[in-house]
């Protein structure tokens, strides 16, 4: 059977959900060939738009980095510089993002962790 610790905590089914919800596609790039783990990663990479490849496949290894580049995310990744100052390190700070744009309009909260 599969080792205990394969998903960790979260189980398969949560990992698929998670990563559909979010837009999330797994590749799973094998180096062995154990049929029992190959169906299951095969299925990982497919129900969540992914691809499982072999390492020995060149042709798809290379082709794998276009396909991912393809990939169209609805997302946006906002950096800044915070002025959460040293005395917050491992403090959660909340953060709100406004956004205008176009005549629409949307508001998003999450945050973060200070570094250390």
């Amino acid at each position: 059977g599969l080792p205990e610790e394969t998903f960790g905590p979260y189980g398969l089914d949560k990992i698929v959900q998670y990563a559909q919800a979010h837009e999330i596609q797994i590749h799973v790039i094998s180096f062995e060939q154990r049929s029992e783990l190959t169906a299951l990663y095969k299925s990982l990479s497919d129900r969540t738009g992914g691809k499982y490849l072999r390492i020995f496949d060149e042709t798809a290894v290379k082709n794998l980095y276009g396909s991912i580049r393809e990939h169209q995310d609805n997302r946006y990744i906002i950096t800044y510089d915070s002025l959460a100052g040293s005395s917050l390190k491992d403090r959660y700070v909340d953060v709100r993002v406004e956004v205008r744009f176009q005549n629409t309009s949307g508001v998003g909260d999450g945050g973060f962790f200070v570094p250390r």
